[in-house]
């Protein structure tokens, strides 16, 4: 299995990194994937060197996740005081995802990322992906339909901390 694109000096690390397979179901969400991919595309594009479809697919997980956990990149901004704020939380991930052609039942794995606003209107379980492809058209997806993903959580390093710490000043944002 190939790894998602991430720069070379990241495979070492993913290599070390534990799999994490999980079953996922196709969901709506509250329809605002779209206006998302518009307010950060320019960065998502300088960051995962791709070109995302505008809107993301919405999955509900079997088991709630910490995208801190699994998280390689974010969208964050430095305040005033110093202090930084993260917008998103970035993870790759693949999508095995089973389809028909032509009659014919066919199965892929999809490199892409899961996103999560830092300040998220979704519980844990949900989660955003978002592509260079449009994944429902390409493979004649719809809502309720079951695929699985896999995701890489890395083993605990002097950067990951600093996301860490970052992750407790956004609980205590979260809390008022």
């Amino acid at each position: 299995m190939k790894l998602p694109a991430i720069k070379k000096a990241k495979k070492r690390e993913h290599r070390k990194a534990k799999d994490v397979r999980m079953k996922a179901v196709i969901t709506t969400g509250v329809l605002r994937g779209h206006s998302m991919i518009d307010i950060y595309y320019p960065r998502i594009m300088g960051l995962l060197k791709i070109e995302p479809v505008k809107g993301t697919l919405d999955l509900r997980l079997e088991k709630p996740v910490d995208m801190r956990k699994f998280a390689t990149k974010q969208l964050n901004h430095v305040l005033m005081d110093g202090s930084t704020i993260v917008d998103a939380y970035l993870a790759p991930i693949v999508l095995h995802i089973k389809f028909k052609e032509n009659d014919e039942e066919k199965v892929e794995d999809l490199r892409c990322w899961a996103i999560r606003q830092g300040i998220s209107i979704y519980r844990e379980d949900i989660l955003e992906v978002i592509s260079n492809v449009s994944i429902k058209d390409k493979y004649g997806l719809k809502d309720g339909d079951k695929l699985e993903i896999i995701m890489f959580q890395l083993p605990a390093k002097k950067g990951m901390a600093k996301i860490k710490e970052k992750a407790k000043y956004l609980d205590r944002y979260k809390r008022g």
